[in-house]
């Protein structure tokens, strides 16, 4: 049975470059965190030259995630977090973005839902988060750093920011005994350098928690782009997922239209759903199909004033706890 209750978290005041924590009820089997994000830019002396991170003010924070008694058990780039919250979305989710060069004062929103539990499966709540110890501390956590050249190239214009305003919804239950999850969530992002043109560049995912999805990320040091990754292969020693020719990366991104209602296939971003229709049977164990891994054909970005450039990958991870989930996993992964 799944009783969803929304919980709005108490408000707390958003200060820059460190960490702004929200307590979680405690006992509960959290379903989803959602969190909504609205904040001002202003212009003056402009135009600004160019918008990066497509003007949305996720590219003003660093990292936002959850906290389970010291240890961040989710953990995403807000950007990245972004494409997660849509592809599991059942339409666009609404946002006001910087879309003009002119002086003014702009107001931004985003809305990010971190799916613990995945909506398109018959019963979420089987990847619900429960924590290890019911006392202990659980927060949900975001970090602001405000940053002009994570939003504009700003030439002889002067851009500010107001203190944004965030509210931090908990989706959840209290069905935490009788009926506790099979697996439980556990959210990272990897990140892998590009330093030069080549083909079929291994980037391993280095985990032993089942998969449930991965979500790929171009990125420099002038924010995302589109350009670094052109083609892939996909591939663990037992099977073959793309391939065995490289992908067209943009090819992957049309195809997931078909399947993902959100803005999921924005420029320069990938997200492939492992846990087909919703089923925990279709799920990745990297401990079966060993040495998972993409094969890419990168190049450095083209982009002006790109310096470093990044390919980060963000994995949706299932774990078992013992003492928490389910002690029986009625699945073959």
């Amino acid at each position: 049975m799944l009783r969803e209750t929304i919980r709005q978290l108490s408000a707390q005041n958003v200060v820059p470059n460190g960490r702004t924590t929200y307590d979680l009820a405690l006992g509960m089997r959290t379903l989803y965190l959602v969190f909504r994000i609205t904040g001002t830019v202003t212009i003056a002396g402009g135009p600004i030259t160019a918008i990066r991170n497509g003007g949305s003010i996720l590219g003003q924070f660093t990292e936002l995630g959850l906290n389970e008694n010291g240890e961040d058990v989710v953990r995403h780039d807000p950007r990245l977090a972004g494409i997660i919250s849509q592809a599991n979305a059942a339409r666009v989710i609404d946002s006001t973005r910087l879309s003009v060069l002119v002086d003014g004062t702009y107001t931004l929103t985003e809305t990010v839902l971190v799916p613990l539990a995945n909506p398109r499966a018959v019963n979420p709540a089987e990847t619900a988060f429960v924590a290890r110890d019911p006392r202990a501390a659980l927060q949900a956590f975001i970090t602001w750093s405000p940053n002009v050249a994570a939003i504009a190239t700003a030439g002889a214009a002067t851009v500010t920011f107001g203190t944004p305003t965030i509210t931090v919804e908990q989706h959840h239950d209290d069905e935490t005994g009788e009926f506790p999850p099979i697996l439980r969530p556990f959210y990272q992002d990897i990140i892998q350098p590009v330093t030069g043109a080549a083909n079929n560049v291994p980037f391993y995912i280095k985990t032993s928690r089942y998969i449930r999805a991965l979500v790929i990320q171009q990125d420099t040091n002038v924010g995302e782009v589109a350009d670094i990754v052109t083609g892939l292969i996909f591939r663990g020693d037992r099977r073959l997922y793309f391939g065995p020719n490289a992908v067209t990366f943009n090819d992957l991104q049309r195809k997931s239209q078909f399947e993902l209602a959100g803005d999921a296939a924005r420029s320069g971003y990938l997200y492939i759903d492992l846990q087909r229709g919703g089923r925990l049977s279709n799920i990745v164990n990297p401990n079966v199909d060993t040495n998972l891994r993409f094969e890419l054909n990168v190049a450095p970005s083209a982009a002006a004033g790109a310096t470093s450039n990044n390919v980060r990958i963000g994995v949706l991870g299932l774990e078992v706890v013992n003492g928490v989930t389910a002690q029986a996993v009625a699945f073959d992964a």
